[in-house]
């Protein structure tokens, strides 16, 4: 029974397709259809090789403008980084400069101090002996 009905329907769809499709019998010349073909095959196959040299070319022109710019920014790297090492030794040379300045006024203060501890020592020493020579 499943049998008849698969049957009964495969019929009905080709009897729906012969409704459909032209009843003229469609004139197809062997010769004409394989040289139409091969010269569509070989137009489309000199496409994609035209269509794949412009490819090329075009990713050789990517490549070597990324290239330069690389180049490019690597020399603008070098010169900031030249730029930022001198920066820096100057820095450092005006630090060095800096802390000298500032270790000489810490001298000249300690030996103010020094000086002036001095002066009162020796005050101190000869009020001593002002006091001596008077009780004496």
């Amino acid at each position: 029974m499943k049998k008849k009905k698969i049957l009964s329907k495969s019929l009905k769809k080709i009897s729906n397709l012969k409704s459909i499709l032209p009843k003229k019998k469609i004139n197809i010349i062997p010769k004409n259809l394989i040289s139409n073909t091969k010269s569509k095959l070989s137009n489309i196959y000199d496409e994609y090789k035209k269509t794949k040299e412009r490819e090329r070319i075009r990713s050789e022109k990517q490549k070597k403008l990324d290239e330069k710019r690389n180049l490019l920014r690597e020399k603008k790297e070098a010169q900031r980084e030249k730029i930022n090492k001198i920066k820096e030794e100057k820095r450092q040379i005006q630090l060095q400069r800096k802390l000298i300045v500032d270790n000489e006024k810490q001298v000249r203060k300690n030996e103010e101090k020094r000086k002036k501890i001095e002066e009162k020592r020796i005050k101190i020493e000869q009020q001593k002996i002002k006091d001596e020579n008077a009780r004496e």
